[in-house]
């Protein structure tokens, strides 16, 4: 082999060590980046589910008619917080844990499930000038 081509040979080697190098480095780099859909996906998922509990009728109430009687007697809380319940476990993927809290004009009067942190999602609705928010919260058993 004459000098130039030992020369051309080298510096192709180099160039190819330099391209793997930097597709293994790319591959590991782009691969820390999936945990982020996770979470999208689990606020789309609460407030998707939020939304569709809330349009439940229940025994012939709807949610909403729950969440006012709730709001009216004290005692009526139990039945919704069963319910809400019975509902959100039934909905939600085994991995997920939840939870709900209901306030009226900001003071809450309902509060159950083992999440404070986590991808929260909320539904307001307002009857008769209160302002009633439930708010969901999921996060990974």
């Amino acid at each position: 082999m004459r000098k130039g081509q030992s020369e051309t040979m080298g510096l192709l080697v180099i160039v190819i060590l330099f391209i793997v190098i930097g597709m293994i480095y790319l591959r590991f780099r782009l691969a820390d980046t999936g945990n982020d859909y996770g979470d999208v996906r689990n606020s789309i998922e609460a407030n998707n589910l939020l939304k569709a509990v809330m349009k439940l009728k229940i025994g012939g109430t709807d949610v909403n008619e729950m969440i006012w009687n709730c709001h009216e007697e004290a005692d009526k809380c139990r039945m919704l917080e069963r319910e809400l319940d019975s509902a959100f476990k039934s909905s939600l993927s085994e991995r997920l844990d939840f939870g709900y809290v209901l306030k009226a004009n900001d003071k809450e009067i309902l509060r159950f499930g083992g999440c404070s942190l986590g991808m929260v999602g909320s539904f307001i609705t307002v009857r008769e000038g209160v302002v009633f928010e439930s708010r969901l919260t999921l996060c990974n058993k």
